[in-house]
C-alpha cells in the first residue's frame, strides 16, 4: 500500500513537474516572441521607415531650400532629428576619420566658435556661426544618401532650380509683379542668388550637353543646348544687377573644358576663348543692363581718382581696403566672429584721413563683398587657411565622381563669386551648396562600394 501510495505522489509530482515545465517554456516562448515582435517593429522602424523619411526629407530639403530660407530652416531641423534617431550621426562620425575636408570644416566652425569670445557683440557672432555652419550639412547628407534614392535626390534638386528658372519667365511676362529689383518675388531670396543659380544652370545643361555629345545622343544634345539659350537670356537681362555671376559663370565654363577635356588643353583652350568671346558679345550686344554695368566701370575708377567713393566700384574698393587693414593689425585670430561690421564702421571714420568718410551709413554694410576678407577679418588668417584646406580637401575626395568636371565647375563658381560677394552668408546657397556636394561624395562612396 505504502508503495502504491509513494509511487501515485511520485506520478502526481512528475505531472506537476512537467506541468511547470510546460508552463515555463510556454512562457519563455511567448516571450521570445514578443521580443521577436518588438524586434522585428524596431526593424521595420529603423531599416525602413526612418530611412524612407530621411530619403523624403532630403529631397525635400534639395527642391525646397534653394529658394526657401524659412522652409530650408524647417526641413533642417527635422532632418537633424531624422539624423539623432537613425544613428546617421554615428556615419557622419566615421566620415571625420576617413576624410580630412571634414576634419578641417569642423577645425573652421570651432574656430569660428571660439572667435564668439573675443568679439563685443556675441550675438551676431552667433549668427554668423549659423549661417556659416550649414557647410556641416554635407557629412550630415552624405549618410544618407545612398544607391536607391541618389536618384531622387538629384531629380529633387533639379527641380528646385527649373522651378526658379520658370518663376523668373513669369516675372519676365509679368504674371508675377517684382516691385522690389534686389528681391525676388514669392520666394524672398535675393537676385544674387537667383544669378548664381542661373549660372549654375547654364554649366549645367552646357555640361550634359558635351556629355551627351561623346554619347552621339545627338537629339539630347540639342535639348540641353535649346536649355541653355533662355536660361543665359534670364541671366543676362533682368538678373544682372550684379557683374560677379556673368564673370564667375565665363570662369566655370573655362575650369568645365579643361576638367573634362584634361588631354587636350592646347585644342581645347583656343576654342573656350573662341566661345567666352562669343557669350561676352551677346551679353554685352543684347543686355542693356550687362551693358549698363561694365559700362560703369571706367567712370566708377575716375571718380575714385577724384576721391569720390560713393560708386558701386567705390564701395567694393573701401570694404577691400579697410579689411585688409583689420587683417594686417591682426592676422593670426582677427577681430572676433560677428565684429567686422563694427569695426569698418569705427575704422572708416578716420582711415587714411576720412577718405571713405563720405560713404553714407546706409551704405556701410554688415559684409565686406568678399568671403576670403571677411573670414580673415573675423578668424584671422588661421581661420582662412582652414577654409582653404577644407575646399582644396573636398577636391581631393571629388576627383574620384563620374562628374569632377561639373562639380569643380560649380564649386569654381562659387569661389570666384566670392571674391565680389560674400556667398557663405547666402543661406539657400549654402543649403544647396550643401546637397549638391553630398550627393558627389556619395557617388564616389557608391562608386566604391563605401556607402553603408
Amino acid at each position: 500500500m505504502v508503495c502504491k501510495e509513494q509511487k501515485k505522489s511520485l506520478i502526481t509530482l512528475f505531472k506537476q513537474a512537467k506541468l511547470h515545465i510546460f508552463t515555463i517554456h510556454y512562457n519563455l516562448v511567448n516571450k521570445i516572441r514578443e521580443i521577436e515582435k518588438l524586434n522585428n517593429l524596431r526593424n521595420v522602424i529603423f531599416d525602413k521607415i526612418i530611412p524612407l523619411l530621411g530619403t523624403i526629407l532630403l529631397m525635400a530639403h534639395a527642391f525646397f531650400s534653394s529658394w526657401d530660407r524659412s522652409i530650408g530652416k524647417i526641413l533642417y531641423n527635422s532632418f537633424l532629428i531624422v539624423w539623432v534617431i537613425g544613428g546617421y550621426y554615428k556615419q557622419s562620425f566615421l566620415l571625420l576619420k576617413k576624410y580630412r575636408a571634414f576634419v578641417f570644416m569642423v577645425a573652421f566652425m570651432l574656430i569660428l566658435a571660439l572667435g564668439i569670445l573675443w568679439s563685443s557683440n556675441p550675438r551676431y557672432g552667433k549668427s554668423v556661426l549659423c549661417r556659416y555652419g550649414y557647410l556641416l550639412l554635407i557629412p550630415v547628407f552624405v549618410p544618407i544618401i545612398n544607391k536607391n534614392n541618389s536618384k531622387y535626390v538629384a531629380f529633387a534638386l533639379m527641380g528646385g532650380l527649373f522651378l526658379i528658372l520658370i518663376n523668373s519667365y513669369l516675372i519676365r511676362f509679368n504674371v508675377i509683379h517684382q516691385e522690389n529689383p534686389y528681391l525676388y518675388p514669392a520666394f524672398k531670396i535675393s537676385y544674387q542668388d537667383v544669378s548664381f543659380y542661373l549660372g549654375v544652370l547654364v554649366v549645367g545643361f552646357l555640361y550634359f550637353a558635351l556629355h551627351f555629345f561623346e554619347k552621339k545622343q545627338n537629339i539630347k544634345v540639342f535639348f540641353s543646348l535649346v536649355l541653355i539659350l533662355p536660361t543665359f537670356y534670364q541671366l543676362i537681362s533682368i538678373y544682372m544687377q550684379g557683374r560677379g555671376a556673368l564673370i564667375s559663370m565665363l570662369v566655370a565654363i573655362v575650369v568645365l573644358f579643361i576638367a573634362k577635356y584634361p588631354k587636350n588643353k592646347k585644342k581645347v583652350i583656343p576654342l573656350v576663348f573662341l566661345f567666352i568671346v562669343l557669350v561676352s558679345w551677346l551679353a554685352l550686344s543684347y543686355s542693356p543692363m550687362v551693358k549698363k554695368r561694365f559700362a560703369n566701370i571706367y567712370p566708377n575708377i575716375i571718380q575714385m581718382q577724384k576721391g569720390n567713393y560713393i560708386t558701386s566700384l567705390g564701395f567694393r574698393w573701401s570694404f577691400f581696403d579697410v579689411g585688409t587693414s583689420i587683417i594686417a593689425k591682426n592676422p593670426f585670430w582677427g577681430i572676433g566672429t560677428g565684429e567686422h561690421k563694427k569695426a569698418f564702421n569705427k575704422l572708416v571714420q578716420n582711415y587714411k584721413g576720412g577718405i571713405y568718410s563720405s560713404i553714407p551709413k546706409r551704405e556701410r554694410t554688415y559684409h565686406f563683398h568678399n568671403d576670403y576678407i571677411e573670414i580673415a577679418v573675423q578668424i584671422g588668417l588661421i581661420g582662412l587657411l582652414l577654409y582653404i584646406l577644407t575646399m582644396y580637401s573636398l577636391i581631393s575626395i571629388l576627383k574620384e565622381s563620374t562628374f569632377f568636371p561639373l562639380v569643380i565647375a560649380i564649386l569654381t563658381m562659387f569661389w570666384v563669386n566670392g571674391l565680389s560677394d560674400v556667398m557663405l552668408v547666402h543661406r539657400v546657397i549654402v543649403y544647396f551648396l550643401a546637397v549638391f556636394l553630398a550627393l558627389a561624395i556619395s557617388e564616389v562612396r557608391i562608386k566604391n562600394k563605401k556607402y553603408h
